[in-house]
């Protein structure tokens, strides 16, 4: 299946040129994505005597309980922990959200796509609009190939109207799942997207210092970029340069450029023969 990432490039300086030729994907924190409830979960706002003690005894039995690592290093007996619990449960529930936000940065990077097979011609003027530079930018077809999985996670995102929800005394293998789903959850406006996400830990990436901004990039195989579309108002100076760059390699990318409907509110695309 071709998935596409839409590439905008306001300063024209050939990012998807460089995307293509050096093989290097450009990857981002999700706190870098444009939706701001991107990764958020929610968690009850009251907490039961129950669950408190359950969090208290799993806490002192095993540290990930509640992503508390200090829970078991503190010397009071179980009922004025309990105690203590209640009285700051709001408190402890604000500071576990901001702590496990970061901690979200610090582990997952992720690359976004679209499964254009399943977007109307409506929405996807939208994704040229918003991602690629009002139609000026590139759209890049990739068939990314499970055989190296081991390096990446690609997911479909879910959309819904409710945020995943997270117990503080949850059991944490089960949490840990819950929140992985969190980073595959939108909201049902950014529907139209049909986006996969590229998920990546932070080590299996490279970091590279462009414009005094440190970025983060996945090389990946070659092998796969399968298209590239040009948008209806890309300019010469961003396709000519993929299009040499294409016939000299050799590669087996096809290239089509994008033009307007003459009646309805749609792109067409035309094969480019090189």
């Amino acid at each position: 299946m071709e998935i596409h990432r839409y590439m905008g490039d306001p300063e024209e300086k050939g990012w998807a040129l460089g995307t293509i030729k050096d093989g290097l994907l450009k990857v981002s924190r999700l706190s870098e994505f444009n939706d701001p409830f991107e990764g958020m979960f929610s968690m009850p706002e009251t907490i039961s005597a129950a669950q408190m003690r359950q969090y208290v005894r799993a806490g002192r039995e095993d540290p990930r309980v509640a992503f508390s690592p200090t829970l078991a290093e503190i010397k009071c007996s179980e009922s004025e922990m309990t105690r203590g619990i209640k009285q700051r449960y709001p408190e402890i529930r604000r500071q576990r959200l901001v702590d496990l936000d970061r901690a979200r940065d610090d582990l997952f990077l992720a690359a976004s796509f679209s499964d254009t097979s399943q977007i109307d011609p409506t929405n996807e003027i939208l994704l040229w609009s918003h991602y690629a530079n009002s139609h000026r930018g590139v759209r890049l077809g990739f068939e990314i190939n499970d055989r190296d999985a081991r390096s990446y996670k690609l997911e479909n995102v879910v959309y819904d109207s409710k945020r995943i929800t997270i117990e503080l005394a949850g059991d944490p293998d089960k949490n840990a799942k819950l929140l992985l789903k969190a980073y595959m959850r939108k909201s049902e406006a950014w529907s139209y997207e049909k986006e996969l996400r590229l998920f990546l830990r932070l080590d299996r990436c490279e970091s590279k210092i462009v414009a005094g901004k440190s970025l983060y990039f996945f090389r990946y195989p070659q092998a796969w970029i399968s298209s590239v579309d040009f948008g209806a108002e890309c300019p010469s100076n961003i396709k000519e340069p993929i299009i040499d760059f294409v016939r000299s390699s050799q590669r087996p990318i096809k290239l089509r450029q994008a033009s307007y409907h003459e009646s309805e509110f749609a792109l067409v695309y035309d094969e480019i023969i090189i």
